[in-house]
């Protein structure tokens, strides 16, 4: 079994501690998934030791810096070899996202469906 870095930043603490990693680990059943968690920027930059498969980033993060700021960085530093970027926001919020370098971007809420979409289209669901 493929072992699967992933970085998850996000300050909802049910989103980040329990709903997200469920869907997840159901959505990704032939990969050992590792999944470090964060819930603001600075928390990110903690454990950017690794070189993550998967980042999932919330746009809307506590602190001065955003998810924007943390995607920008990232892909400065080579540490994260693709990225998914969600927002409540609008359609201007999720192209902002795309523009700063990740390389999908979903509106929350979403259903399990579209993450398997979504992770289908970076290559790792089938």
């Amino acid at each position: 079994m493929t072992s699967l870095q992933i970085l998850l930043v996000e300050d909802d603490p049910s989103l980040r501690e329990e709903v997200f990693p469920l869907m997840l680990e159901h959505l990704l059943p032939s990969w050992s998934v590792k999944i470090a968690k964060a819930r603001d920027v600075p928390g990110a930059r903690a454990v950017l030791g690794v070189d993550y498969d998967l980042v999932l980033i919330d746009r809307r993060l506590p602190g001065l810096e955003d998810g924007l700021d943390l995607i920008r960085e990232l892909r400065a530093s080579a540490r994260a070899r693709k990225i998914l970027f969600m927002s409540g926001s609008a359609d201007d919020v999720l192209s902002a996202g795309i523009e700063a370098g990740a390389d999908i971007a979903i509106r929350k809420p979403f259903d399990m469906a579209r993450l398997k979409l979504a992770l289908a289209q970076l290559g790792f669901a089938r």
